[in-house]
């Protein structure tokens, strides 16, 4: 008897699982997917021995299977069936997958060549996986992109250390860190795109998720799905160190305003060196930018500025990425001298904080 899937579930299923299946793999078996149904459930693993992910789909009724297929054929032809419905019935080394009137035979490969997925053991939190989801999201677009000297830069910390989650995300130039009121009291370093993506998949299958911390691997779960991430190795910076305690200059402006203004000067900035200089005087705020052999370009904004005047550069596309991480329109620099970093808040609320080191004027 086959199994009968609608189609799109099983496309959703499928998206959620393809992210943890390698690109590149010496082991043959890791482009395949593990296809495991009993007669309530069909579960779709995925791994590429760094993360992996295994999806429930329910069944009504349904024959016991155990098998692995290719992963990208399987899922391009889903994808592609003519029919809402997909059928699927295993054979001495094949699967059969039917919609509509078409249909595919995959060969297949042995289940018990594939990595076994266990139940991590450790500490287990219970989260809002929509308050999880919206702290990853305000950081991590300041991690790494390909950080050699450094593999933890390249992630996003969760830190428990004091009882409430925080998610922190820096390269080094440019920090970002989002407080929740979530209850942890474990801390990892996850990688961003990993743990991105678990995310999203937590969010479009359940509101209430559990994050278990074991040793060297974090794992996520809601009734749906079963994730382990891997852990980065290294030493992640002192964040907490490196944002002053104190300013000379704070400015209050509109977050829109601002980077509608960054927008058009890293037009330019972005064909040299991507930097931008701040100007603060009196109650404005000049954004400026100057490309040799190319052009400048200059605008100014109204502000409100307690301190003194400064003068101060940074990389446009840093500041872009930090204010990325805030709600809400009115945000507060802090500022104070071209050699501090500028410290980047909203005004309603205490629980972001962005920083972005300064470039030489």
């Amino acid at each position: 008897m086959p199994i009968i899937l609608r189609k799109e579930e099983l496309i959703q299923s499928l998206e959620a699982v393809l992210r943890h299946v390698p690109k590149k793999t010496t082991q043959p078996v890791l482009y395949n997917i593990l296809l495991e149904a009993t007669d309530t459930a069909l579960k779709i693993t995925g791994t590429d021995m760094k993360s992996a992910l295994s999806y429930k789909i329910a069944l009504e009724a349904a024959e016991e299977l155990r098998t692995t297929v290719p992963a990208k054929f399987f899922s391009d032809f889903v994808k592609k069936a003519p029919g809402s419905e997909v059928q699927l019935e295993v054979g001495e080394n094949y699967l059969s997958i039917s919609s509509g009137s078409a249909s595919l035979k995959l060969s297949t490969l042995p289940p018990e060549e594939y990595p076994e997925l266990e139940v991590l053991q450790g500490n287990t939190f219970t989260v809002d996986a929509a308050t999880l989801k919206k702290a990853v999201d305000a950081v991590k677009k300041n991690v790494s992109k390909g950080e050699l000297r450094n593999p933890v830069l390249e992630g996003i910390l969760l830190d428990g250390s004091e009882g409430m989650l925080i998610a922190v995300g820096t390269d080094g130039h440019r920090l970002a860190a989002c407080k929740t009121d979530l209850q942890v009291t474990e801390t990892a370093c996850l990688p961003a795109d990993v743990l991105s993506d678990v995310c999203d998949t937590l969010v479009n299958t359940g509101s209430t998720a559990y994050i278990t911390f074991g040793d060297g691997e974090v794992a996520f779960e809601n009734d749906v799905i079963y994730a382990v991430i891997r852990t980065l190795e290294g030493q992640f910076p002192p964040w907490r160190s490196v944002i002053p305690k104190t300013v000379e200059t704070t400015v209050r402006l509109s977050k829109k305003t601002m980077g509608d203004v960054l927008d058009r000067a890293g037009m330019l900035a972005k064909t040299y060196d991507d930097a931008v200089r701040l100007t603060l005087e009196d109650g404005s705020l000049t954004i400026s930018a100057e490309v040799p052999e190319l052009g400048s370009f200059v605008e100014s904004i109204p502000v409100d500025k307690e301190g003194p005047d400064l003068k101060i550069a940074c990389n446009y596309a840093y500041l872009q990425d930090v204010l990325s991480g805030i709600d809400e329109d009115n945000v507060v620099f802090g500022l104070t001298s071209p050699l501090h970093p500028i410290v980047i808040r909203p005004v309603e609320s205490e629980n972001y904080v962005g920083l972005v080191m300064p470039m030489k004027l």
